[in-house]
């Protein structure tokens, strides 16, 4: 993927050393191509053509303001130097209108070299403190006197490809290697030029004349080769008016814009390679490294060189080395993460209790600092008589006057000295009499004449304040420390990241481990591009490059796992499948038009981070119709075949010696009903299982033909072992066994569906009409309280909202799995039995998450949160050590966690505390998903006819030449032939171990963003003695809160009805008759939508806007007629019309219909 993110630059850091390093490595690919040592004659004499000038080859800068600016053509040091400066407004070009806002800093360097930012009162006693309070003195020389700033100053879009054609660039002739190269510089100007340009303007939507600088790489820090291309457009744009402007571009923040912008970039750059390197032909690969062919129902992932399958693993070994780096490093990060954290938290706690302290001391004049006082004439007017002052400051240093003779008697009483914080009350009076000056009719004083009154005078009492003199220096501490903190954390950050540390973490890798020398000798050996002999494949083998679809199937791809689809992710979706490249922006507005004046797509009114979102109609319909198919078989009657099922359950209970409680002898009953339909709800561990098996049993007795059918191949699997269906299968095997005539249904077929909640809308809506056009019976059994699909839609959501159905749904909800009292209090809280029923008390209930905190309680009594920990390395040690002296066999505990990066650092750990342990050992097998050993645990990731499932779990046995012998958990033992799809099975995700049932479960807890209630249900009831949960000390409190997020899936349902009314407001009459004032409100309202989606641009360009101001300024406005805007109806064919576009440079195939 390509990266994208803004380049900040910070005061103390040199903007211009830091380009011209980039140039220096720059210099250094040449250097790498000689380290090759490839022989090739004709290398010498344009070797020494690009030594002399090698910033000519692999550097670029241009675009119209770099033009004007004569800084076009490629980078040298003196225009590094010129562009950092106009960057920083040190150009007179742009001094004028770049102002860095400035702040004055005193600086001195630590031990460690790094910079300490002191404060004034450092600067005064001579020393600072460091984050943990230790003084650190230092001499007045030392000081140096800075100015701080932070500045934007480029938006960087970093090129990157596969990294098989990084290898296969210095395998190439002198003249093709130079050609590839700047073939990957070109391209990334042709997108610039072609797609980014739109997309650079000011933060009021105008655009202007702005630059760009490139410089190309081809090696990475891992001394791997690397080809990138790093593209910056500086945060300068001129507008006509000639000011300069910093950059917005808020796409970055889409990331359908990140996906639309790579795919463009590589599906450019596919098409010109394959035209020019005919030796090196560019092939489509999917997200399991599969090549993609014309049978291949894969989506494309990416594109490689078509290198023979041994050559792809001699690329992937050598890239090994980066990964491993990568890995400690992101490893190393978390932890300094988890322990800065605590530090600062430390630190924010000191300033909560100092704000605390100075909201508890608060005062405001008279109660104050006294500042000076004493005998002076009133208001220090030498005509006034004699009075006393009394000087106060408040803790802002605000001084306040006050005058009373009193005051003279009260300050003496009260020993207060000056700088004492005080409490100063006048309130009191007392009458007297005093002489007091005559004036004469113009106001003036007459000197030596006085006349008594009798006035009231202030009583003055005066005190030391009880409340606490609280320092404004301990504020400026505490944030200095901070500060220190936040720079010791970003200098560590730093180091990790260099190649020094890098180079450090290698040499700690190879350290010789048992069992792990050959895996690692083997990286080494395949250091040398010129040694690794890679081949291509035959000509016969090379896959598709392109693999071309209708558009019903990329919008069936969109809306896969979400009803919403943006501009830009139909953008991606036609560069990768058609080749379109910077033509699929037009290509996507047009089809996007075409399809919404067909009503095939409609929008949503409702935007992604910066686009419109899209649905289908389809998907919608579908789910109204799944709806309404299983009304139908609810109200579809058929003939009883069992009379006598409480019988029947009895016999079976004799057989078994099992007694199943009421709710589960009620779901057998209702199969055997005289309808065509029946749903049950279980909780988790409610005995669904058990009640699934004893109707199948009676069914068979009865001559039905059972069938069982679940979401995944692992639930699948356990829904054949744990009943008596004739046929078991995923859902997606039974509907294409039907659309191709394999698998026919009658009216004499029950129908079992596990897991349903998991089951998306189109799977369901496949399913359901084949169920209602055969007159069969479905039985869906789910909890829509657990694990809901991963594609579009939940349909068993949708019939439980329903009026008619949700009364007639058989719940389960005596959990029957727990054997101890505290794990089934756990288990009940979390799976909300005691709210289940009630649709409403269970709505109330999930919204607030009250259900997780009271599961948290629970375990944290029984001592089963183990948050202890300050990194995260401590914790997954912690966690795997327990996990593995956990007497129970591997099949009945389970290691459960959120994401992928943290299984597979879990498994590690647990493999490697396993080899020293020698528990594993023998011959080593590797694939792509890790390294293996006899009896390592693992799981399969894929389905496989007659081998094994996604999810199935076992143990291997032997190793034989990457022949891998495994004992599944079901029993079965299969010897697989080089197995891709296998990985470590120690920890596994949330949702794989669903339908799982263990003694005891072991949970890290990360702040995941797809953590969820759901996802912690299915956790908290796994086991049937004990649940411990693992979690960072830091991290605690935010993994809680992440557990009580509700699901974010979209009901089909509901977005249906918000755009139905959406349509008919529209749409009321074909002719809306409106007086003026109803008009204006209309047009101004129809303007605001275009501001919200288009942005505030030229009020010339816009119409819509045009009126808009207009109706502002009280202009008259030519009154609109209010048409509606349904569209008419255009009838689709069933095969899309092509139409012919021409391209400048060839003809290309559009799927637009006409």
């Amino acid at each position: 993927m390509i990266g994208i993110s803004n380049v900040t630059v910070k005061s103390g850091f040199s903007y211009n050393k830091y380009l011209k390093k980039q140039l220096s490595e720059v210099v250094e690919n040449i250097d790498w191509r000689q380290a090759y040592n490839l022989k090739d004659i004709a290398l010498e004499a344009t070797m020494q053509t690009a030594l002399a000038d090698p910033l000519a080859l692999y550097t670029r800068s241009g675009g119209a303001l770099f033009d004007e600016w004569k800084l076009s053509g490629h980078l040298t040091e003196e225009k590094i130097d010129m562009i950092a400066d106009l960057q920083l407004g040190k150009d007179k070009r742009t001094e004028a209108h770049i102002k860095l806002k400035k702040t004055i800093q005193h600086i001195v360097m630590n031990d460690e070299g790094h910079a300490i930012k002191l404060t004034q009162k450092d600067l005064k006693r001579g020393f600072y403190k460091t984050p943990d309070k230790q003084k650190i003195v230092f001499k007045p020389e030392d000081v140096k006197t800075s100015t701080g700033f932070v500045k934007k100053t480029d938006i960087e879009f970093v090129f990157t490809q596969d990294s098989s054609i990084s290898y296969a660039i210095p395998t190439m002739k002198l003249e093709d290697r130079l050609a590839a190269e700047q073939m990957l510089i070109d391209t990334a100007i042709e997108v610039h030029d072609k797609i980014l340009k739109q997309y650079i303007k000011d933060y009021k939507g105008r655009t202007g004349e702005s630059g760009y600088y490139l410089y190309y790489h081809n090696d990475g820090r891992s001394g791997n080769p690397s080809s990138h291309v790093h593209f910056l457009i500086p945060n300068m744009l001129k507008l006509s008016d000639g000011s300069v402007r910093a950059i917005e571009m808020d796409e970055i923040k889409d990331k359908d814009f990140h996906d639309s912008i790579d795919k463009m970039y590589k599906s450019m750059l596919v098409e010109k390679w394959n035209a020019r390197f005919t030796d090196y032909q560019l092939e489509a690969y999917d997200k399991d490294h599969q090549t993609i062919t014309h049978e291949s129902n894969a989506e494309i992932h990416d594109w490689r060189v078509a290198y023979d399958e041994d050559s792809l693993q001699k690329i992937r070994a050598n890239s090994k080395s980066k990964e491993l780096i990568d890995q400690k490093i992101s490893e190393a990060k978390k932890d300094l993460f988890n322990q800065h954290s605590i530090k600062v938290a430390e630190i924010e706690q000191e300033a909560t209790a100092y704000k605390q302290l100075v909201n508890d001391n608060q005062f405001t004049l008279p109660h104050g600092y006294l500042v000076s006082h004493g005998p002076a004439k009133y208001q220090h007017i030498k005509e006034n008589q004699n009075s006393y002052f009394v000087v106060v400051s408040d803790r802002n240093g605000k001084e306040k006057t006050f005058w009373g003779v009193d005051l003279e008697r009260a300050i003496k009483e009260s020993n207060v000295q000056t700088g004492d914080l005080i409490e100063l009350n006048g309130k009191n009076k007392e009458k007297v009499k005093v002489n007091v000056p005559v004036k004469d009719d113009s106001g003036k004083i007459i000197k030596g004449k006085f006349e008594e009154k009798i006035v009231e005078k202030a009583v003055w009492h005066v005190e030391k304040s009880t409340k606490q003199i609280i320092s404004k220096d301990i504020e400026e501490e505490i944030n200095a420390r901070l500060e220190r903190l936040n720079t010791s954390y970003q200098n560590k950050l730093t180091y990790l990241d260099s190649n020094k540390n890098r180079q450090e973490v290698w040499r700690a890798i190879k350290q010789p481990k048992k069992g792990m020398a050959k895996f690692l000798k083997d990286i080494e050996l395949a250091k040398d591009v010129s040694s690794m002999n890679l081949k291509m494949k035959k000509t016969e083998e090379i896959g598709l490059s392109f693999k071309s679809k209708k558009y019903e199937k990329i919008l069936e791809t969109l809306t896969n796992t979400s009803p919403f689809f943006t501009e830009n992710g139909l953008i991606a979706e036609l560069s990768k499948t058609q080749g379109y490249g910077a033509e699929a922006q037009v290509i996507a507005k047009k089809l996007i038009r075409g399809l919404q004046k067909r009503e095939v797509i409609v929008d949503t009114n409702s935007l992604s981070k910066t686009q419109l979102q899209y649905t289908t109609h389809e998907l919608i319909k579908m789910e109204r119709e799944n709806v309404d198919i299983m009304k139908n078989q609810f109200s579809s009657l058929q003939p009883k075949r069992v009379n006598d099922v409480a019988n029947e359950i009895a016999t079976i209970e004799k057989q078994t010696g099992i007694t199943p409680n009421k709710e589960q002898k009620e779901f057998i009953e209702s199969a055997f009903n005289d309808k065509q339909g029946q749903i049950v709800i279980g909780l988790p561990g409610s005995g669904k299982s058990l009640a699934a098996g004893w109707t199948t049993k009676i069914a068979n007795k009865a001559g039905y033909r059972t069938i069982g059918l679940a979401p995944t191949g692992k639930v699948s699997t356990a829904l054949a072992n744990e009943t008596d269906c004739n046929f078991t299968a995923t859902i997606d095997k039974f509907n294409i066994e039907v659309a191709n005539g394999d698998l026919k249904l009658t009216s004499n077929n029950i129908i079992f569906v596990d897991e349903s909640s998991m089951v998306g809308t189109r799977n369901m809506h496949k399913l359901l009409k084949t169920v209602n056009e055969a007159g069969a019976k479905i039985i869906l059994v789910g909890d829509p309280n657990q694990i809901n699909s991963v594609a579009t839609g939940n349909s068993l959501n949708e019939f439980l909202k329903d009026s008619e159905l949700k009364d007639q749904v058989n719940y389960l909800v005596e959990i029957r799995r727990q054997k101890n009292d505290k794990a089934l209090e756990i288990a009940e809280t979390s799976a909300l039995k005691e709210v289940y029923k009630d649709a409403d008390l269970m709505k109330a209930t999930k919204e607030s998450g009250v259900h997780v905190i009271k599961v948290f309680d629970l375990l944290e009594q029984i001592g089963a949160i183990k948050n202890s920990h300050t990194t995260t390395t401590e914790t997954i040690q912690a966690i795997s050590k327990d996990f593995l002296e956990d007497i129970n066999s591997f099949k009945d505990k389970l290691l459960i966690t959120s994401t992928n990066k943290s299984i597979d650092r879990i498994n590690n750990t647990i493999q490697e505390r396993r080899l020293e342990a020698g528990e594993i050992f023998g011959e080593q097998f590797e694939n792509q998903k890790g390294k293996f050993f006899i009896g390592d645990r693992i799981i399969m990731e894929k389905n496989i006819k007659d081998e094994y499932n996604n999810g199935d779990l076992g143990t291997i046995t032997s190793i034989e030449n990457n022949k891998i012998t495994i004992e599944f958990d079901s029993g079965k033992i299969k010897t697989i032939d080089n197995p891709e799809q296998m990985r470590l099975g120690y920890a596994m995700s949330f949702e794989k171990s669903q339908g799982m049932t263990v003694n005891n479960a072991y949970i890290y807890g990360e702040n995941a963003p797809n953590n969820n209630q759901e996802l912690f249900n299915v956790g908290m009831t796994r086991a049937r003695y004990s649940t411990k949960f693992y979690s960072t000390q830091i991290e605690h409190l935010q993994v809680v809160e992440s557990f009580k997020r509700e699901s974010k899936r979209v009901s089909l349902i509901e977005l249906g009805k918000e755009i139905d009314a959406r349509m008919k407001v529209r749409s009321l009459d074909k002719i809306i008759p409106v007086n003026q004032d109803t008009l204006a409100i209309e047009q101004t309202q129809r303007a605001i939508e275009t501001i919200k989606q288009d942005g505030l641009k030229d009020m010339s360009d816009k119409p819509k806007l045009s009126k808009l101001k207009a109706l502002i300024d009280n202009k008259k406005v030519k009154p609109d007629v209010v048409i509606a805007d349904k569209p008419s109806i255009i009838p689709i064919e069933d095969k899309p019309t092509i139409e012919k576009v021409k391209s400048k440079q060839k003809m290309k195939q559009i799927i637009v219909d006409r």
